[in-house]
């Protein structure tokens, strides 16, 4: 009979050894036997096990445990419901606390150089669940002289930066080699088309038809570039190509100006990477063409993670990062549960869901086990995912949430009735009470100070995002 273990610390480590016969035999090893520790019998299925317990077991001997989740709740009355949303309350929330804590010189350990010393606006993250409320978090930051930025992705191969790029390495080549044919001229008309020289439709087909398109400003400057192919790296031909053309000023012609100043710098850099190859304008066209040709989404940071502002983003862009300070905010949104509305409905394990009708319509019972079934699979989910945000601080977790009712839970493991009615992050708090009994903080709304000019101030922040290009400024 095997062996039955009280709990899961007792399975860690004691991994059974597995004499490997085959590979003895076909190597004929004289020296010794071979053997393979089998560590996917370990909880978690790795060798890390036994070291993850070891340091969790002797961080508890030193009386290290110290609490460093901190729970702030707050309440609102009819009378504020009708002045401030919640996000506006948890805004300030997060705004107070990072200001307080810069004031005060509060002591953060810097792992660069093994001491401790006053945190910076680098060392806190703010983190939701998604992004709508970061345009006014980092207004209200800003607003309050507070450097901050939107840690997101940017995918460069979206829009049209790449595209339009490739065209004028394209048409560059084909000019360097003299081959003015269809090729030549479907880069022509796409250039030309481009909000770089923005020629209409009309012009371009009369330059193409007269044969005038050589006396075109398009056509003299690559040509132009085509004579310094041999003479200068790919690298500084798109730069220079860039300011001449002052692209960088007509970005406001397609919008999205900031994410394609990124896409630009990127594409400048990978191109830098590609001139220490030694690859010529050709083979660069062909990397450029295929990176098009596929379909797969190309992201990279918007911006370094090391620079001293407050960094705002999801929890699934902070996946891998740590922040010695980090606060999570949004935690009332409620999770997209599954509602099924549509009346047919196929599933792989229930096969198609049909209503009944008797009286009128009423979903049977295997679409109502289909739909907890799918639910579960969501609160699943959003613990695993409440679970990466929790490991994102390295000293400090501020959770910030409105006070709500306890649910009823005695024991240390919460009851799977309880966890089946989780619709927001808050709700889980709410069933671990236990955790939060000492570190949850009441914030007093009045507190905060959130007047008319703080919440008129990020109404006139969105109108100067919306005019910020208006006017364009040089970026080289």
């Amino acid at each position: 009979m095997s062996k039955i273990y009280n709990n899961v610390l007792e399975i860690v480590g004691n991994t059974p050894l597995l004499y490997v016969r085959k590979l003895q035999e076909n190597v004929n090893c004289n020296y010794g036997k071979v053997y393979t520790k089998l560590e996917m019998f370990n909880p978690g299925g790795s060798i890390k096990d036994r070291a993850a317990m070891e340091m969790i077991l002797s961080a508890y001997d030193k009386g290290t445990n110290e609490n460093k989740i901190h729970l702030l709740t707050y309440l609102l009355d009819e009378q504020t419901k009708k002045l401030y949303k919640e996000k506006d309350v948890e805004m300030f929330i997060v705004l107070n606390d990072i200001l307080n804590k810069i004031e005060n010189k509060e002591m953060v350990y810097d792992k660069e150089s093994g001491e401790f010393r006053a945190c910076q606006f680098k060392d806190f993250a703010i983190l939701a669940a998604d992004s709508k409320m970061f345009e006014e978090i980092s207004q209200l930051l800003s607003y309050n002289h507070i450097p901050n930025l939107i840690f997101k992705n940017v995918e460069v191969n979206k829009g049209s930066i790449l595209l339009i790029i490739k065209n004028i390495f394209k048409i560059i080549s084909l000019d360097y080699k003299k081959e003015y044919n269809q090729e030549f001229l479907k880069c022509f008309y796409a250039i030309g088309r481009s909000f770089v020289y923005k020629y209409s439709d009309e012009e371009l087909f009369d330059m193409v038809t007269t044969k005038q398109y050589q006396n075109s400003l398009l056509y003299k400057d690559i040509s132009q570039f085509s004579q310094l192919v041999d003479t200068m790296s790919l690298h500084d031909l798109l730069d220079l190509f860039i300011e001449k053309t002052q692209m960088i000023n007509k970005l406001i012609e397609i919008g999205d100006v900031e994410d394609n100043l990124i896409r630009i710098e990127y594409i400048l850099k990978v191109i830098e990477s590609i001139d220490k190859l030694n690859m010529d304008i050709f083979e660069l066209i062909d990397c450029l063409e295929d990176i098009l040709e596929n379909e797969e989404k190309m992201e990279f940071p918007s911006a370094g993670i090391n620079e001293n502002k407050v960094k705002i983003m999801t929890i699934h862009k902070s996946k891998g990062l740590e922040f010695p300070i980090v606060y999570f905010i949004g935690n009332e949104k409620q999770f997209n549960m599954s509602e099924f509305k549509e009346r047919f409905i196929y599933d792989d394990h229930y096969g198609i869901i049909a209503p009944f009708y008797i009286d009128g319509i009423g979903n049977t019972l295997t679409k109502i086990l289909l739909k907890q079934r799918n639910n579960k699979a969501i609160i699943s989910e959003k613990i695993r995912l409440l679970y990466v945000a929790l490991t994102r601080a390295r000293e400090q977790m501020i959770i910030i949430s409105k006070g709500r009712d306890i649910e009823e839970n005695c024991d240390d493991i919460v009851a799977n009735n309880i966890r089946e009615k989780y619709n927001s992050f808050s709700s889980i708090y709410s069933s671990i009470n236990f955790v939060f009994s000492d570190c949850n903080k009441e914030i007093n709304v009045e507190d905060l100070q959130i007047n008319d000019n703080h919440l008129k101030s990020l109404k006139k922040d969105k109108v100067k995002e919306m005019v910020k290009y208006s006017v364009a400024t040089p970026y080289f």
